[in-house]
């Protein structure tokens, strides 16, 4: 089931994610893996509430719990925009919650090479 647009999930949704199912509530995406694993995403802020900069990522036993974690920053992996603000250079790429859930003057042309480091990273503990 699709989030709305202007909803954390929405947003989430929003990423060209090669990984299927996955599913969002509120901020986490929730991902099975084999042999009692799952794979938790979620929008992670750097330090100003409500400004979220990229997911964390954490592999989790159903039994035993944490096994690895690890941030993925948005401006790590998005490099071109498919805005045109010539007013605003800011090639900072985050999401504020308060202006609805949409990428903050920056927008990526391309969300797949942030998708794909993650899937990368899910696959070693697959």
């Amino acid at each position: 089931m699709k989030a709305p647009k202007g909803t954390a999930a929405g947003f989430c949704q929003s990423f060209t994610w090669g990984l299927k199912p996955i599913q969002w509530l509120d901020k986490s995406g929730f991902y099975t893996l084999p042999g009692e694993r799952v794979v938790r995403i979620e929008l992670e802020s750097e330090g100003i509430s409500g400004h979220y900069a990229g997911f964390l990522v954490t592999i989790l036993h159903r039994q035993t719990g944490k096994i690895d974690a690890k941030f993925f920053a948005f401006n790590d992996y998005l490099r071109e925009r498919s805005d045109n603000r010539a007013d605003l250079p800011n090639q900072r790429f985050e999401v504020i919650s308060h202006t609805g859930w949409g990428w903050y003057i920056a927008v990526p042309k391309d969300t797949r090479p942030f998708c794909a480091a993650i899937e990368a990273y899910i696959q070693v503990f697959s």
